[in-house]
């Protein structure tokens, strides 16, 4: 009975925190390779609070965001994602340079651009892309 009892509050407790912390995810594919974009949140006295993190692969678990490899965007930042491989490597462009880049981030390479405009034929915006809750 007491272990019941302990996951139950361990599933809640857990539920809990993913609503007060949320975080949502996107996998956008070409081909073989796979890129996730997680919009997550940080707390700020004033102004937006939604910053971009890349993955260079698949997320499925909020426990694999500090283990693979990423470039994280300034926040309020979105980007533009190739639709099409460059030597077998995804084209991010933004107005912004990364804050951050964590580990090895290997087929994706980064283009700053002066002015950001919406997605087109070769290219997806971050804002286009589907999210959904990551727990």
């Amino acid at each position: 009975m007491w272990k019941t009892t302990l996951i139950v509050f361990a599933a809640i407790t857990y539920a809990i925190y993913c609503e007060l912390n949320p975080k949502e995810v996107s996998r956008y594919c070409v081909d073989t390779q796979c890129i996730s974009v997680v919009k997550q949140y940080k707390p700020v006295v004033s102004g937006g609070d939604v910053y971009i993190r890349i993955y260079q692969d698949r997320i499925l678990f909020r426990f694999q965001l500090e283990t693979k490899g990423y470039i994280e965007l300034p926040l309020e930042t979105h980007a533009l994602i190739s639709k099409r491989l460059v030597s077998d490597k995804f084209i991010v462009s933004s107005q912004g340079i990364p804050v951050e880049k964590h580990g090895g981030v290997k087929n994706i390479n980064f283009d700053l651009i002066k002015f950001y405009s919406e997605g087109d034929a070769d290219n997806i915006s971050t804002y286009d892309l589907e999210y959904r809750n990551l727990y």
